[in-house]
């Protein structure tokens, strides 16, 4: 999302019904690379309690550093939900 001020109410719908749709499949929305500003919005509406301030990552300073973050992140929680053995 690097380099967007603004996303809209339409993208801010779609992103809530990703969200929920994965979040019934016991999945999760990870945002990578975002601003203050579109921070902000998914605060205001609500969107970044539904899809967890801990899977929205701030742009960093190096392009894809938050992309890697979430891929790591992503990969320790999917690691930490296998059953034992596997």
């Amino acid at each position: 999302m690097r380099g967007r001020d603004d996303i809209g109410s339409t993208l801010i719908d779609v992103l809530v019904r990703y969200a929920a749709s994965l979040h019934a499949v016991e999945s999760r929305l990870m945002l990578t690379s975002v601003g203050d500003r579109v921070r902000e919005q998914l605060d205001a509406t609500g969107t970044m309690q539904l899809i967890g301030e801990q899977n929205i990552y701030a742009a960093g300073d190096y392009l894809g550093e938050s992309t890697k973050q979430a891929y790591d992140d992503g990969r320790t929680g999917v690691a930490g939900n296998q059953p034992s053995g596997e």
